[in-house]
């Protein structure tokens, strides 16, 4: 994702990736770890210094327990809807 900062700011992904991290109960080491990345790495995702590729952000959005959707668009629900199939087998 070779995305501009003014770009992540103005769509609003980075407000609401900081908004569910300091919602979560993650410091930066510790969802370095789950994420495989550095603490400077996650301090970089949390200023718009540079973005996650598409593993690392799937790993992001699984630790906070948000959708990739809302992170990245602003649609839908924020957290992630599990197990809840209404009824339905797959």
């Amino acid at each position: 994702m070779a995305r501009s900062k003014n770009y992540l700011i103005n769509n609003g992904y980075l407000q609401r990736l900081n908004d569910a991290y300091i919602s979560s109960s993650f410091n930066a080491v510790q969802l370095g770890k789950i994420l495989h990345r550095d603490r400077k790495a996650i301090y970089g995702y949390l200023h718009g210094d540079t973005t996650p590729d598409a593993l690392t952000l799937a790993r992001l959005c699984i630790a906070l327990d948000i959708s990739a959707d809302w992170l990245l668009f602003g649609k839908d629900d924020q957290k992630i809807n599990r197990g809840n199939n209404n009824g339905k087998k797959r």
